[in-house]
């Protein structure tokens, strides 16, 4: 049950309590292998320590599971909160108004009861959240997540049974947890890579790509232009849409959007999808590397032609045989024939609005 609404594509996870949740383990493993016992001399201070960070690790990882679901339930943040304030004030009561150490079987006892607590509102959080994501048709993807969270809670479990059991010595001092916990943090860092990762590349893909159309946008249009710089020959198309402002103001922008769309569609569909960008709000341009100036006029006229319907855009396009041919010059063509184009729909159009 854990497969499911496990993810980050909404507000993310809660990265600082996940740093708290290592920070915690990580001092309550130091302090249990004797080290700062030996070093200190004081058996007492270590070992209360050890206890109080094997208390606290709980809330914090209450916290970040808590932040890793869809539902967030509000009663699977504050019921925790409460357990936690009453097990401390209990333990540090103890502690220092009766002098009993934390070590205790009586205090282990109650931490147990407590460990047990907070891992079953885990499980019930995470399997009211699986039944939310089911009926919402949600999906997580936090795959790494899922082997950690399930390999923490059945060796901590582990550790509880066979401790209460009474037979300590086969566990040792908490060693499945720990094992556990070793699982978890390096579960956790591999689906924080395999997150960076992924964020790293959306970014990169979206920064390029215009999000209406799905073709490349102004910057990749530059890019693409830096990158072919050199290559001849090639045509240069300029791209006016038809009568958008008259459709966003007749029927909505909705049916505007839909309409650049169709024409990015069948710019798309004569030049090439990585050849055609989006670069103004109705404004296409497309490069087109047929190899002769016969072939390029062909193009440039079935391009027209297949803009003349209800998806209508104005053609310009200008030839650039070789390096003689200035790139600045080609635009300018093109653009100027993009406007005649233009100017000739509006005369037979009783739309006179661009």
């Amino acid at each position: 049950f854990l497969k499911y609404g496990l993810h980050t594509k909404t507000d993310g996870f809660n990265i600082f309590a996940l740093a708290i949740t290592a920070i915690i383990t990580g001092i309550w493993m130091t302090f249990d292998t004797g080290f700062f016992r030996l070093v200190t001399n004081n058996v007492v201070l270590t070992r209360n320590l050890q206890y109080i960070c094997m208390h606290l690790c709980f809330f914090a990882l209450s916290v970040f599971i808590y932040s890793t679901t869809s539902e967030r339930k509000k009663i699977f943040f504050y019921v925790p909160c409460v357990l936690t304030t009453i097990h401390s004030s209990f333990i540090l009561i103890t502690r220092f108004c009766f002098d009993i150490d934390m070590a205790s079987r009586y205090c282990i006892r109650v931490f147990f009861v407590y460990t047990f607590l907070m891992l079953l509102i885990i499980v019930l959080e995470l399997i009211s959240n699986h039944k939310f994501c089911k009926n919402k048709g949600i999906e997580g993807d936090m795959h790494f997540l899922f082997i950690g969270i399930n390999s923490l809670i059945v060796f901590v479990l582990l550790d509880s049974i066979i401790y209460l059991l009474g037979y300590r010595n086969l566990s040792g001092y908490a060693t499945f947890s720990r094992i556990g916990s070793f699982i978890f943090f390096v579960s956790m860092g591999m689906e924080v890579i395999q997150i960076i990762t992924r964020e790293y590349n959306s970014l990169r893909k979206y920064g390029y790509v215009d999000e209406l159309t799905g073709l490349g946008n102004r910057r990749a249009y530059m890019k693409f232009q830096e990158e072919n710089k050199n290559i001849y020959p090639y045509g240069y198309v300029m791209c006016d849409v038809n009568s958008l402002k008259l459709t966003n103001d007749k029927f909505g922008h909705k049916r505007g959007d839909e309409l650049i769309k169709a024409v990015a569609q069948k710019m798309a569909e004569i030049y090439g999808e990585n050849n055609v960008f989006r670069v103004g709000g109705d404004e296409f341009v497309a490069f087109s590397f047929e190899p002769t100036l016969r072939g390029f006029n062909a193009q440039t006229r079935k391009a027209t032609e297949l803009l003349s319907g209800e998806a209508s855009a104005s053609i310009g396009g200008a030839y650039a045989a070789d390096a003689s041919c200035d790139l600045q010059d080609i635009k300018k063509d093109a653009e100027d024939l993009m406007y005649d184009a233009k100017d000739k729909y509006y005369i037979n159009s009783k739309d006179r609005r661009r």
